[in-house]
């Protein structure tokens, strides 16, 4: 679903595992983290049998605040985990993905009246990076049409383009929060048949999205779009009110 809609599939697996499997925050960022940033990788490298490159310095740049905001959203995540009950996490995180959904909904809607930035300069460029990779990994969503929304009004790129930048940011962002994980020894204890199952599911599934986005109009991927979206923020919005009651 995130291959055909072109929102990634991070965005989608992570209301699903609040609404349907009970499991925890930590747990839940650290399956679908790790399934993103498996699907990135693996997109990086068609990208790359495709000769396709980053090579604007805004994006490297970019790319590099993404590697920041993913070590700083994972501490942030670590810290809320600390100082308050996973279900106030759960919350928390829901109630952030709704307000960004709706407000990509809005954006994308609306987008042929709304004037695009163009921010050049690199500073801004760095800090744009940084947001995209706290929201990520504090998340642990990857982000997909949030980067594209970001990305589009904020540095006026097309959707092609800003996609690849996302998918740069998305990697980084999300191999910084895993490493940091792994050096502060606070990754939870997720059977290894779970992640490896879900990793493989996502990957296959991404592969097959591809091929399926390739028969599609443009209208048929712009209504899905709007559809998945739709869902995301029902999604969240029931864990959320099912969570706080």
């Amino acid at each position: 679903m995130g291959a055909i809609s072109g929102i990634g599939g991070g965005i989608i697996i992570k209301p699903m595992l609040d609404t349907f499997f009970g499991l925890r925050p930590e747990e839940i960022n650290f399956l679908s983290g790790s399934t993103v940033l498996a699907m990135s990788i693996i997109t990086l490298l068609q990208n790359r049998i495709r000769k396709i490159k980053l090579n604007d310095r805004r994006g490297i740049v970019l790319a590099l605040g993404a590697v920041f905001g993913g070590v700083t959203g994972k501490l942030i995540f670590t810290v809320a985990i600390s100082v308050s009950t996973g279900k106030s996490t759960g919350i928390i995180q829901s109630g952030i993905l709704i307000f960004l959904c709706a407000a990509v909904l809005f954006y994308m809607m609306n987008k042929h009246n709304i004037k695009s930035v163009n921010i050049i300069s690199a500073v801004p460029c760095f800090f744009l990076g940084l947001l995209m990779g706290i929201i990520s990994a504090f998340l642990g969503i990857g982000g997909g049409p949030i980067n594209l929304m970001i990305l589009t009004y904020f540095l006026g790129l097309n959707s092609k383009t800003a996609s690849l930048y996302s998918i740069y940011a998305i990697c980084l962002s999300q191999m910084a929060s895993l490493i940091s994980s792994i050096i502060a020894g606070s990754i939870p204890a997720v059977p290894a048949a779970i992640l490896i199952v879900m990793v493989s599911g996502g990957v296959i599934g991404g592969l097959m999205g591809s091929g399926i986005y390739q028969d599609m109009s443009n209208r048929q991927v712009d209504i899905f779009f709007r559809v998945i979206l739709a869902a995301v923020i029902a999604l969240s919005l029931f864990h959320l009110i099912r969570t706080a009651v």
